[in-house]
């Protein structure tokens, strides 16, 4: 459901969201219900203005009961980019718990000010921790891409975040049954436990977009960093393509088991033998 526009980006409200404030209206908790929604909104905002800063499209910002998502495309955003993006939401929670924490001194509240603080440092906290699709599992990803390329990244970024959200998963549990908190912090962690395993489901449908692109960023970008990659001629292109690394071009030198130099292939080249004739065939009979 769409709830207005801001610049130019549809903020919508999931089917849940609604069906949830409605709920919370009955139950009496409707104004800190509003306060929660109010920050989650704060929160993917900041990310959308950031990103058109940085002249990156966002879709839609969809809220969702636990939360909401500003959607972009991944793919079409720089390294560095994606992690101002991913840290602004994080940041403006922060912000606004020091600013609540600011106003405390001179206007003391018993309630409504240390709510407002607390949910800003639970929320800003828990989006830095390091599990797609949350803040910190983005961040983590863009690290790594830069380093060990997108697919790897993906994958390793999603291997962390199963881990983390099985802890999650276990300290829930183990609150819940202490009655530290209730069902909804086990809830919580097993959908992050999930959209991490999504994340390492879909990382080769992912990187195969991203390989369609690269020749548009290649003509779109005036200078790109180099990047040479070593091979031996029996290697397969499957096994090349995950090193390659967002924001370089990448040049590979083919050498037989002597040591000896036998080809230089262009990673356009590299890629579109992938798409005409598949991931088996060897560097040396590109």
């Amino acid at each position: 459901m769409k709830l207005f526009t801001f610049r130019g980006v549809d903020v919508k409200g999931d089917r849940l969201f609604i069906l949830m404030l409605i709920f919370l209206a009955f139950v009496n908790v409707l104004p800190q219900a509003l306060i929660m929604f109010a920050v989650v909104l704060i929160h993917e905002l900041s990310h959308t203005l950031t990103a058109q800063h940085y002249k990156v499209a966002i879709q839609e910002v969809v809220l969702f009961p636990f939360g909401g998502v500003a959607k972009l495309d991944f793919l079409q955003v720089d390294s560095h980019e994606e992690i101002r993006i991913a840290l602004a939401g994080p940041l403006t929670n922060f912000f606004l718990a020091g600013l609540a924490m600011a106003i405390g001194y001179y206007w003391q509240s018993d309630y409504w000010l240390p709510f407002f603080m607390r949910l800003n440092l639970v929320m800003g906290t828990f989006n830095l921790l390091p599990v797609l699709p949350l803040d910190g599992g983005r961040i983590l990803r863009a690290w790594y891409a830069k380093r060990i390329g997108l697919y790897n990244a993906t994958k390793k970024a999603a291997y962390y975040g199963k881990i983390v959200a099985v802890l999650l998963v276990l300290i829930s549990v183990c609150g819940l049954y202490l009655r530290l908190w209730d069902l909804n912090a086990v809830s919580m962690a097993a959908f992050l436990f999930f959209s991490a395993g999504e994340e390492d489901r879909t990382a080769s449908f992912h990187f195969i977009r991203y390989l369609l692109r690269k020749k548009d960023i290649i003509l779109k970008e005036n200078i790109l960093n180099l990047k040479a990659v070593y091979t031996r001629d029996d290697v397969s292109i499957n096994d090349v393509l995950p090193h390659i690394v967002p924001n370089n071009y990448h040049l590979f030198y083919v050498f037989n088991n002597k040591g000896q130099l036998l080809s230089q292939v262009s990673e356009e080249k590299l890629i579109e033998t992938y798409f005409n004739r598949g991931g088996a065939v060897t560097m040396a009979d590109i």
